[in-house]
């Protein structure tokens, strides 16, 4: 491609200097794929949390939810690619816009900078749930308001400020922050050969509205998931200073053990969840804001910066789709596997088989002559023991709309029948063999007092 220095602005030249028109026409096309993905994906999004009540009613739906809706805007800004560009554009693959085309892509992509605000305020509802023990209700009332308020004042501000200073020019890959004429002025503001019409100190803006605002909020996200990391692993740490203590003869120490089993593991789940979708923001801006950093100090291009610049500034949208279904994939990926049961099923099975091997060794501590296993009338007695007692934990337990129903388990033909009831089975059919042999033991000594 052979450019003229009265037809191109120098600065022009040197960004498109050795690029061929294969180069470029690849520079044009990446976002219009990438883009039209994060629209996908963040559809996704959007459809699955409307279609679903309670999900709507989750502080972390909506802000997903609000994210991928601006999200589906900055894509398809991102999208457009070199279209929106003013038609005649030396440097430029296919521009077929105009000067007002310009602006109104400039504007959405600019409007971009909402989704590492998003991102910080998944972070913080994060932090909030584990750290600071703030229920799902608090955080709504008190919190998601002014959430949603610092993302949105702030990016439309910063857009609309952007726009009275006519910064929304032609940036090369789409129209941004840029300068116009773009040899106006230098890559640190000294003057040019011509006086700026549009743009004036753009290099200034992309920094203090942009990519330094980027990692501000890249460095408070940090900050908040390493806050967060510590919150889960203390909870591991005390859990198994817990466990080492736990002794097994007390139902309320049991109780609190699982509740606190239970806490930890969800709260393993929410820091993995949270570590993707940060992975997934730094993913999307890593690669734009080094392409950024090399143009302000060198002045020039990295054609491998830009491509990747291409690929990844548009795909927010498909990586948090990606984040958000993993869940799911995990679910289906383990059903596929056979592994179909609940918790609820795995933690009663896991308690009968337990029960059944201490009752395997005769004289452990668990044996049934003179424990609290034989007693009539004690908490854990064959008749009315933990297993089958009205209003333990383990005869009832209760579902998420309120209802109660027995533990059950399935025979290999097929017949289900309870806990409680198999536990009472083998407890009789042990005290069963226990005086048999206990006989035995009175007929010895009797004999030996007979000779």
């Amino acid at each position: 491609v052979h450019f003229s220095r009265e037809r191109c602005p120098l600065k022009l030249i040197i960004l498109t200097m050795g690029f061929t028109l294969d180069q470029l026409k690849v520079l044009a096309i990446i976002p219009h794929v990438t883009g039209a993905m994060s629209v996908i994906g963040s559809s996704y999004i959007i459809v699955d949390v409307l279609r679903d009540r309670s999900k709507w009613k989750k502080t972390y739906n909506r802000l997903l939810f609000a994210m991928s809706c601006f999200d589906c805007v900055t894509s398809g800004g991102f999208g457009f690619s070199t279209l929106p560009i003013p038609k005649g554009t030396p440097g430029v693959y296919n521009p077929r816009g105009t000067t007002a085309t310009c602006t109104v892509q400039g504007f959405f992509i600019q409007m971009s900078i909402i989704g590492p605000m998003y991102n910080m305020m998944l972070a913080l509802y994060y932090y909030l749930m584990v750290n600071r023990r703030m229920s799902e209700g608090a955080i709504a009332a008190k919190v998601e308001v002014y959430m949603h308020a610092f993302c949105w004042i702030s990016a439309f501000t910063m857009g609309f400020i952007l726009l009275g200073l006519k910064m929304y020019n032609t940036a090369t890959l789409w129209c941004w922050q840029n300068d116009y004429p773009s040899n106006c002025e230098g890559s640190y503001g000294e003057p040019g050969p011509v006086p700026c019409e549009r743009g004036k100190h753009a290099w200034l803006f992309r920094w203090v509205f942009y990519y330094g605002l980027l990692w501000v909020i890249i460095a408070i996200t940090t900050l908040l998931m390493t806050l967060l990391y510590r919150g889960v692993r203390q909870q591991e740490l005390k859990m198994r200073r817990y466990d080492t203590r736990l002794k097994t003869d007390s139902v309320d120490k049991a109780a609190k053990k699982k509740a606190m089993k239970e806490n930890t593991a969800q709260s393993r789940r929410v820091l993995n969840q949270a570590m993707f979708f940060m992975g997934a923001f730094i993913l999307t801006f890593l690669a734009g804001s080094i392409n950024r950093l090399t143009q302000l100090v060198s002045g020039k291009s990295v054609y491998g910066l830009l491509v990747l610049h291409c690929v990844f500034a548009p795909w927010q949208g498909f990586l948090n789709a990606l984040v958000y279904i993993r869940p799911k994939f995990l679910a289906w990926y383990k059903s596929r596997k056979g592994d179909t049961t609940d918790s609820d099923f795995r933690s009663s099975w896991w308690r009968i088989v337990s029960q059944r091997s201490l009752f395997s060794q005769r004289g452990s501590g668990f044996s049934e002559r003179g424990s609290w296993f034989s007693r009539r009338g004690s908490g854990f007695s064959e008749r009315g023991s933990g297993f089958s007692k009205r209003g333990s934990m383990q005869s009832q337990e209760s579902n998420p709309d309120g209802r109660r129903e027995s533990n059950f388990l399935t025979n290999p033909d097929g017949r289900r029948f309870s806990a409680g009831s198999q536990l009472n089975e083998e407890t009789g059919e042990k005290r069963k063999q226990d005086d048999e042999e206990n006989q035995g033991e009175h007929f010895s000594d009797d004999a030996i007092a007979q000779n």
